[in-house]
């Protein structure tokens, strides 16, 4: 799972290695029809770009956000035809730069692939590749470690050139953070947004066959809920919230913003929609919530 950091572009080199012992095919599916060997796949994250009216709030770095990776993180390489490889990080943890390994798994110059994170081992349609948003928990105030496994990333087809193959990796999903000050110490258990309609994706699939892959929404829920583990806050200390949303343009709409706590009272703020991007970076700031003493029936079930 990756760490979440700051923006800088992630290239990351998969070795495509032929292991000890395979066999003449193997091998001989390396060399390129220009007389090159695949070396290797690089994959490239895009930046977050930061929502322009909000970039001094969203900031967790002096250049903004990204992911790190960290040991045990899988990518997944579809070719056109056949099933999924799973790549392993071989080298690179906490780096921006990685080295993954596909354990002997070779690319043939005939093909075409498509990749994309996190590695899902259920994925065996390459028009179909599952995606979550429910059941998200932030673990501490600000923390960030959450994120990596709802930051879907896909790139579309490739074709191997000159030795390697490279594919532009595009976040599919948009970070949402939330902040406000409280008057008084609290621990807090969840935060929800909540809409007139079923708007936000709790769970989908991305098309990796196509040329831009989206998320199309296989349900849906009006009320999207962030669970909040050892959450305490001082008097007037700062709440940092973040979240990964599946795109989805709410301009026009009014949100409620209810922030429970451990005694079952709540908070309830009032957001504008915005048009939530894929691949950029939204920051809100919580002020003059109403307060409640009971949590709202749609604050209580939190999709884990």
């Amino acid at each position: 799972m990756n760490k979440f950091f700051k923006t800088t572009t992630a290239l990351l080199t998969l070795s495509a290695l032929v292991a000890c012992g395979e066999d003449a095919a193997m091998e001989e599916s390396l060399n390129l029809s220009n007389g090159k060997t695949l070396e290797s796949i690089s994959i490239t994250g895009k930046d977050f770009q930061v929502d322009g009216a909000t970039r001094s709030s969203v900031v967790i770095s002096n250049s903004g956000v990204n992911f790190l990776w960290e040991a045990g993180d899988v990518v997944g390489i579809f070719p056109n035809t056949g099933d999924q490889v799973s790549f392993v990080m071989d080298e690179g943890a906490g780096m921006q730069t990685a080295t993954f390994n596909g354990g002997g798994w070779a690319l043939k110059a005939s093909s075409t692939y498509a990749a994309y994170y996190p590695h899902n081992f259920y994925n065996r349609d390459l028009t179909k590749i599952s995606v979550k948003y429910e059941g998200q928990t932030q673990d501490g105030n600000a923390a960030t470690t959450h994120l990596g496994a709802y930051d879907y990333m896909a790139a579309s087809v490739a074709t191997p050139s000159n030795g390697a193959v490279a594919f532009d990796m595009q976040h599919m999903g948009a970070l949402v953070m939330l902040q406000t000050n409280l008057d008084e110490a609290k621990t807090l258990t969840s935060v929800a947004l909540k809409a007139n309609a079923d708007v936000f994706t709790t769970t989908g699939t991305m098309d990796l066959s196509v040329v831009n892959p989206a998320i199309s929404a296989t349900s849906a829920t009006n009320t999207f809920t962030i669970a909040l583990s050892n959450f305490t806050v001082a008097e007037n200390e700062t709440s940092t919230i973040y979240f990964m949303l599946s795109p989805t343009n709410l301009v026009g709409e009014m949100l409620e913003v209810p922030l429970s706590d451990e005694d079952g009272e709540y908070i309830k703020y009032e957001v504008a929609g915005k048009n939530f991007v894929a691949g950029t970076a939204y920051a809100y700031t919580l002020t003059e919530g109403e307060k409640f003493k009971t949590i709202p029936e749609y604050a209580v079930d939190l999709g884990l």
